[in-house]
């Protein structure tokens, strides 16, 4: 499923995750405390198991009571800066830009990116890159009064001067995501565990003749409709994307008595009557406390007519450490499987928390795949890297 997007990809470049409390999601009037990193270490493994390169990132704060650092310097295994951010700070020590410099063959390359965060959860509000003095992308996170993420906006811009797009204006992709389940199911903050594509436009930056596309032309464009509780209703597209679906589907949810949401079956027509050979079924499964713990989702089986061609499939074990503040630093362990019908490609990741606790978080990443028929090959997935954060906890 390309509009319904699993879980988000957790790569790398995820350095945590960061919400209120993910079971109550209440704050505790007389404490207030935050962790204050000291440091990354980045571990890339081979395929023997031993370390195959390293990278330090040590942060630097310029008042004890700061919440945001205000500058990283990350070094490889030669001690030789590779990358470092400085970020300036409003009134209220809250960042406003961060400048990134990366040696890249020899030459720096400077990036600068234009932020707000939240005074009242301190979230990611919008982020802005600037390269060369032109906008090259942007990121606007929406939350609702109680700190749950509504929405996210990701817009890339075309810096070539002649680009104007149908719309009139130079954005070449913007991709709106809303999230489900709603709100109690996910921890508040910036989680971005069941996302789906409200709105998503891709506009051409080349000429075709052969498909008749002119510069600025939309080349893929897709919506879902939602109902006032944030549901998904309505699926349109006016481009197949990898065949994987129909071009329009409608959405019925099963809830239990509680309201939560236990899975939810697309259909080729509004009377919801009707199954498609791409429909799928998504069905949800939550932990003790109500969290989200698993989701998965099945195509329809034309030979069987069951869904039972599993496509994707996240689980989740979340961690709670003992941080009681307006932020809140709750992680998970998370093993996702894949199968792409399309491209028959499958894969299994595994983004597992080892440690949370003493000063100490350390997360270690693990995958395998292979190309073929589902099940046609074990997969096991192995250690390729291990994030190592130092950190303390400070308070107010």
């Amino acid at each position: 499923m390309k509009h319904f997007i699993l879980g988000a990809i957790l790569s790398i470049s995820i350095l945590f995750m960061s919400c209120e409390n993910s079971k109550t999601g209440e704050l505790t009037a007389s404490t207030d405390d935050y962790l204050v990193y000291v440091s990354k270490t980045l571990e890339t493994i081979d395929t023997e198991g031993n370390i195959s390169n390293l990278e330090i990132t040590e942060y630097e704060y310029e008042a004890d009571t700061d919440r945001f650092w205000t500058k990283s310097v990350t070094k490889d295994t030669t001690g030789t800066v590779i990358k470092s951010i400085i970020r300036t700070f409003d009134e209220d020590r809250m960042p406003i830009t961060e400048i990134i410099t990366e040696d890249d063959l020899d030459v720096d390359l400077v990036t600068t990116f234009d932020v707000k965060y939240s005074p009242v959860n301190y979230e990611l509000l919008s982020k802005t890159k600037i390269f060369e003095g032109e906008t090259i992308s942007s990121i606007v996170n929406e939350y609702d009064a109680e700190g749950w993420l509504i929405r996210k906006t990701e817009i890339d811009y075309c810096t070539d001067s002649g680009f104007v797009n149908t719309e009139g204006n130079n954005i070449k992709k913007i991709f709106v995501h809303r999230y489900f389940p709603t709100n109690s199911a996910r921890p508040k903050g910036e989680y971005e565990i069941f996302p789906i594509m409200e709105k998503g436009i891709i506009y051409s930056t080349k000429p075709s003749e052969e498909d008749d596309v002119k510069v600025g032309d939309p080349v893929y464009t897709t919506t879902i409709s939602f109902n006032d509780a944030g549901e998904p209703v309505k699926y349109f597209a006016e481009q197949k994307d990898c065949a994987d679906h129909e071009l329009v589907e409608y959405y019925k949810l099963e809830k239990d008595e509680d309201g939560r949401i236990l899975s939810m079956i697309s259909y080729t027509d509004e009377k919801l009557e009707s199954i498609g050979s791409h429909s799928t079924r998504d069905i949800f499964r939550y932990d003790d406390d109500g969290m989200l713990a698993s989701v998965e989702e099945h195509k329809y089986n034309d030979e069987t007519g069951e869904f039972d061609r599993l496509h994707d499939r996240q689980d989740y074990e979340w961690i709670q450490p003992a941080i009681t503040g307006a932020k809140n630093y709750s992680d998970f362990t998370n093993h996702s499987e894949h199968y792409c019908f399309g491209g028959k490609r499958h894969s299994k990741q595994i983004r597992k928390i080892v440690k949370f606790d003493e000063g100490e978080k350390i997360i270690e990443f693990y995958n395998d795949g292979y190309n073929g028929a589902y099940l046609s090959q074990e997969i096991n997935p192995k250690l390729h890297a291990r994030l190592i954060y130092v950190y303390k906890t400070a308070g107010k």
